[in-house]
């Protein structure tokens, strides 16, 4: 879809999206396997995050669907040339730790930590 600017949907179990991101730091994740050990769920990630936005694409996952507060994966069915306005809510987060696609607070962090 990159390299031929191809229109399409996402495979199966794929979805991108996107945050405000606003960090001092940087983070772009590998693909990296996150699970969950308090529920079944297990996905396969990879994250840019360089302030002002953070993009994380979901490769596969097990258990429950990921979520994003703005999932743009329908945006790759428009072609490249194509200009439209678009909407969609955004959700502002932080860069506190070094978990792709976490975007809590300083005080959630702390608060989870207790």
């Amino acid at each position: 879809m990159i390299l031929e600017g191809a229109t399409g949907p996402l495979p199966d179990g794929m979805s991108l999206g996107l945050t405000v991101y606003l960090s001092s730091r940087s983070r772009i994740s590998a693909p990296m396997k996150i699970l969950d050990t308090g529920r079944p769920m297990w996905r396969w990630t990879i994250e840019v995050a360089h302030a002002p936005l953070a993009s994380l694409l979901v490769i596969s996952s097990g258990g429950n669907p990921p979520t994003h507060t703005w999932d743009v994966s329908a945006y790759t069915q428009i072609a490249p040339d194509v200009r439209a306005p678009i909407e969609g809510d955004v959700e502002i987060g932080f860069g506190n730790t070094l978990l792709p696609g976490d975007y809590r607070p300083k005080a959630g962090v702390e608060a989870d930590a207790t």
